[in-house]
């Protein structure tokens, strides 16, 4: 595991709470388009994360799961969707974007996934009412192009993906945090199969600058610096679902504020 990995899962870990907290065991009822699902193992809710069967719900959104017994791991596909979960890992893969999420859990023979991850890596909207302990999932209203991308976008450029590529870039960085974005613009070819997506990307560097004192070497207090990225990222659809490029060449980027 590279040295960033260690220390965004640490950062995750501690923003999520520490320990093993009992899980809840709510009555959880899931909608899709309306209608209930049922499952054998039901969903539940896990250090105030709620969480869900995978299999059971990829399955209804089309998606082909397997599951791999000897690495722990489980994958769905459909079509050019490929989505990737290891329980365990506080990474989860879909559709060439990793981000950090709570980790998937194995219970009773079944996996669960964080509920916001169904959203992330189908593009289905998943909404979540607490009062009623319902989840609802279903297409999004209305839904263009343009706003398709948008939400691509938006996962992309807040993704451990991107923070990874970022702090490549850089030199002698131990520490990063991802700020956000701005300035989005996005292009469509006339085809509507492809489209360019170009934003800033904005971070936080800790680094550590070395005193020299004679023959000695001190380390000075970190200091938090910032560093932005403009990006311009190819992006194709297949099926109707947006898909950022594997392909690196299909990625620009020049420096805007160096450190």
């Amino acid at each position: 595991m590279s040295k960033l990995k260690k220390i965004m899962i640490l950062i995750f870990l501690l923003t999520v709470g520490q320990g093993t907290a009992m899980a809840e065991e709510n009555s959880i009822t899931v909608f899709y388009n309306s209608e209930q699902l049922n499952f054998e193992q039901p969903p539940y809710i896990s250090n105030g994360n709620t969480l869900v069967p995978m299999r059971s719900i990829f399955e209804k959104l089309d998606y082909q799961v397997s599951w791999d017994e000897k690495d722990q791991s489980v994958r769905a596909t459909k079509g050019e969707s490929v989505i990737f979960l290891k329980i365990g890992s506080f990474l989860g893969s879909a559709n060439n974007i990793e981000n950090l999420i709570e980790s998937p859990q194995l219970r009773n023979g079944t996996t669960f996934v964080p509920l916001r991850f169904i959203s992330l890596a189908s593009g289905m909207q998943v909404d979540w009412d607490e009062d009623s302990q319902q989840i609802h999932i279903h297409p999004f209203e209305n839904d263009t192009t343009e706003s398709k991308l948008h939400r691509l976008l938006d996962t992309y450029a807040t993704s451990y993906s991107m923070t990874e590529f970022a702090l490549a870039l850089t030199k002698d960085a131990y520490g990063i945090k991802n700020d956000g974005y701005e300035d989005e613009m996005i292009k469509i070819n006339p085809n509507n199969q492809e489209a360019e997506i170009t934003f800033r990307a904005k971070f936080s560097l800790s680094k550590v600058r070395v005193v020299r004192k004679s023959d000695l070497s001190e380390a000075s207090p970190p200091t938090s610096l910032e560093y932005v990225l403009e990006i311009t990222q190819k992006c194709m659809c297949v099926d109707g679902q947006w898909y950022i490029s594997d392909n690196l060449a299909n990625r620009q980027y020049r420096v805007i504020s160096d450190v």
